[in-house]
């Protein structure tokens, strides 16, 4: 969803199967890269993320497709993101989607973990990583918590791991 071609900010949303291409969905309603995206049963999330070329802040909307087989556009979410981030990312825990880190409009690495709710349109912060995170790597692992790990910078080699659930 979105990204950077090395000439623009892109708008796209293409589906993917194992044979490639299953068909392209409706545009983003902003281009945007390095945005977290996530999903929850037919609903397509997309927050934060930046959108211009300039030394612009980063994007605190949240856009949302609401059935991704039928819909014809995005909408944006009524509640945006407690502050504008890049660089998050997001994972489905049982059906809310969890929000961690990102940089945000000073280039702070931030360690929120935020909880998106589907039917309020909603975040709520519930917990903190260790460290900042930006640009990470999470999964989710099935008892169910999500994990983050990523190398901090004052001693090489080491690793450290977050867990929400």
């Amino acid at each position: 969803m979105g990204g950077y071609d090395r000439r623009n900010y892109l708008d796209d949303v293409t589906e993917y199967g194992e044979e490639g291409i299953i068909r392209e969905l409706p545009k983003l309603r902003t281009a945007r890269h390095s945005a977290a995206c996530g999903a929850t049963g037919q609903l397509l999330v997309v927050a934060g993320g930046i959108e211009d070329f300039s030394p612009t802040p980063p994007l605190d909307t949240v856009e949302l497709l609401r059935d991704y087989r039928t819909a014809t556009s995005w909408v944006v979410a009524t509640a945006r993101l407690p502050r504008a981030v890049h660089g998050a990312r997001m994972t489905l825990l049982g059906t809310d989607l969890y929000l961690t880190g990102g940089f945000d409009s000073s280039y702070n690495r931030r360690t929120e973990i935020l909880r998106f709710r589907p039917v309020e349109e909603d975040w709520l912060e519930v917990g903190n990583l260790v460290n900042g995170r930006s640009y990470h790597g999470q999964v989710a692992i099935a008892n169910p918590a999500s994990y983050c790990t990523g190398q901090r910078n004052i001693s090489p080699g080491s690793e450290e791991t977050a867990a929400l659930g």
